[in-house]
């Protein structure tokens, strides 16, 4: 067959979510979701609501909520029944998009971003991310011959109280609960946690006494957990009754108050666990309230939707899109490096969260120290291979950072592909511009052949065309490879203006960055760069340049070089760089930016971080070795 036989794929809707996974969630869903909105400029909450039922999922991306909808407004304090129907959308990689019961924006629900994991089955979570609104949802399939007996064994409990829609009010717990099969749970530990307002311990994390806990649990009408009461207000943590359902694989508990405004999650414990345990893919989501400053009447919020990547030797990738109160919306990237405990507990180096592994690894959640309160629930996801020419549906990453597919592609950004039989052998593009064609072999982004570095069978480096931009509408990028007229499954991503990420010298996205001093030597740990010099960036990821390049077209050299449209600072060990001279395509290359940055004053010696911010996105994966005169 001639290569110019070639046809791609008819052009993707450049504004609408793929929905071909949609099947993944059908059926009946117990759902929790808790909203803080109307939030004044110091964090005061304006309007808190909670939804507790079920949700029936449509074959035709639609659903229907029946259940009890709480109102921090409510002259009486008492739940509503309520019918709230609305539309959803699951990608086939799992990435799930949800219309909000509860909070609205211009008169429209919010759109929440999350994604459906392997654990419940098919349990998900989402968030808002892109509104002044600050709503998560839970969600677990509804089975059946559930009982109270069918509910024993040992579950590790993580929760969050926006206790009666204030936000000084706010707290925080973790415990085990040990379920009986009788309708009785005994505590094994202590209920720990933190409340931001029980002096002279604001924010410190204190214990309840247990007590008595029973539980009902039909498949029907799901149960109720029932807390003893804490009459002393400077102890309580958790108290009172909680509607939940268990999941059908009796993996997950999830449940809240009717009438209150927190969320109750809880999974089966994981032993003698160690790193290995998350070596996985996460969809990640969380909801956090910073409360540090609650003395003086300020709190701050905000809600993520991403995914974190797990390696090896310890660190995951994660990528984050961050709602934080009267900050604009933006994509970040990051490493976490952690040491997974034997009881399956870590906190990542310099976070105030700390993680619990669950239900076989399959799940993850998280709650906040010193003054940050939070839930974090990631949902491990898995494929395996579905299709002759297989791109894999978690495999388009950002060809400097790895990170995960929650992460935007961006205009002119170079971009690697995962899968198996990608093309019949290895070919690499010659000469500039980059081909669209290699070994019979096209990559289509939104149905546009996108121009190609190299390819083989596991591996395909390509360039996102100049088009695939919200400067011309697109929210989504569908990404197909067709090798020799066999057309592999398509998966969907989202699209920004930037999505940054820096090269490392390790070529594994963390460590020390391609960092080369004027004469060309790379910056490392024997030839370090010393403050106020100027050195050399490599990128990838931040968009469209002035003047304008061909897709796959070489950088001019100055005068006429590209420069970003999107200006980027530098953080050098925290300190912004005090000039930025040059941030354009680098001359020569295609699909490459060059950076030229001054190293700052008042920077430590040794591996420092090196930040790239761009107007919606940032990354922070690598360092830079500098030397300090002592």
């Amino acid at each position: 067959m001639a290569v110019a036989a070639l046809a791609g794929p008819a052009l993707f809707a450049q504004n609408v979510f793929d929905t071909s996974g949609s099947e993944m969630i059908e059926g009946y869903y117990f759902v929790r979701e808790v909203a803080i909105t109307n939030v004044s400029e110091t964090g005061t909450i304006g309007l808190a609501r909670s939804a507790t039922g079920i949700i029936e999922f449509g074959t035709q991306g639609t659903y229907t909520f029946t259940g009890k909808v709480m109102d921090s407004t409510t002259q009486n304090r008492q739940p509503t029944d309520t019918t709230i129907s609305g539309s959803f959308g699951v990608a086939a990689n799992g990435m799930m998009q949800f219309q909000s019961l509860l909070s609205t924006t211009s008169g429209q629900p919010d759109l929440m971003s999350g994604g459906v994991g392997v654990v419940g089955p098919s349990a998900f979570v989402a968030t808002t991310t892109e509104t002044a609104n600050y709503d998560m949802i839970v969600g677990v399939p509804v089975g059946s011959g559930f009982s109270v007996s069918s509910l024993t064994g040992l579950y590790n409990f993580t929760y969050l109280n926006f206790q009666e829609g204030h936000a000084e009010l706010v707290r925080n717990a973790w415990f085990t609960l040990n379920m009986q099969g009788n309708g009785k749970a005994g505590y094994s530990g202590p209920i720990t946690g933190a409340a931001a307002n029980i002096p002279p311990n604001d924010n410190h994390t204190f214990s309840q006494s247990g007590g008595s806990v029973t539980y009902t649990l039909t498949d029907s009408s799901g149960g109720t957990l029932s807390f003893p009461f804490a009459p002393d207000p400077r102890v309580k943590l958790i108290d009172g009754d909680k509607a939940y359902y268990a999941s059908p694989d009796g993996q997950l508990i999830l449940g809240g108050a009717v009438n209150g405004y927190d969320i109750l999650i809880g999974a089966k414990p994981v032993n003698n666990a160690s790193d290995d345990d998350v070596l996985s893919f996460y969809y990640l989501n969380g909801i956090e309230e910073d409360a540090t400053d609650v003395i003086n009447g300020n709190e701050i919020f905000d809600t993520f939707a991403g995914s974190s990547s797990a390696t090896p030797i310890g660190y995951s990738i994660l990528h984050k899109r961050l709602d934080v109160m009267n900050v604009s919306p933006s994509d970040q990237t990051m490493n976490i490096n952690y040491s997974v405990a034997s009881n399956g507990t870590f906190q990542p180096d310099g976070s105030n969260v700390v993680y619990t592994l669950g239900s076989r690894d399959l799940i993850l959640t998280g709650h906040g120290l010193n003054g940050q309160y939070g839930l974090h629930i990631g949902l491990m996801q898995q494929f395996s291979r579905t299709s002759a020419v297989f791109l894999h549906p978690l495999g388009v990453v950002n060809s400097a950072t790895y990170a995960p597919i929650t992460n935007p592609i961006a205009p002119l950004e170079i971009v690697e592909l995962f899968g198996q039989n990608l093309t019949s052998a290895s070919a690499q593009a010659q000469s500039l511009p980059l081909p669209t064609v290699l070994n019979k072999t096209q990559v289509f982004i939104n149905g546009i052949a996108a121009p190609l570095f190299e390819v083989n069978p596991t591996l395909i480096k390509v360039l996102v065309p100049l088009r695939i931009s919200p400067v011309n509408g697109v929210k989504y990028a569908t990404v197909q490879v067709i090798s020799d007229s066999i057309p592999s499954d398509p998966v969907t991503v989202f699209v920004r203006k930037t999505a940054p990420g820096v090269y490392s010298a390790g070529a594994n996205g963390v460590g020390g960055a391609a960092v080369l001093h004027a004469n060309g030597v790379l910056v490392d740990d024997d030839n370090p760069a010393v403050p106020g010099e100027y050195v050399e960036l490599f990128l990838t990821g931040l968009g469209s340049v002035t003047p304008g390049i061909g897709d796959g077209a070489p950088g001019l050299p100055p005068p006429n070089a590209s420069l970003v449209d999107a200006k980027p600072t530098v953080l050098i060990d925290g300190i912004v760089s005090p000039d930025v001279p040059y941030a354009g395509i680098a001359p020569g290359l295609a699909g490459l930016y060059q950076v030229n940055a001054q190293i700052p004053n008042g920077t430590a010696s040794g591996p420092v971080s090196l930040k790239i911010v761009t107007p919606d996105g940032s990354t922070m994966q690598t360092t830079v070795s500098v030397q300090t005169s002592n």
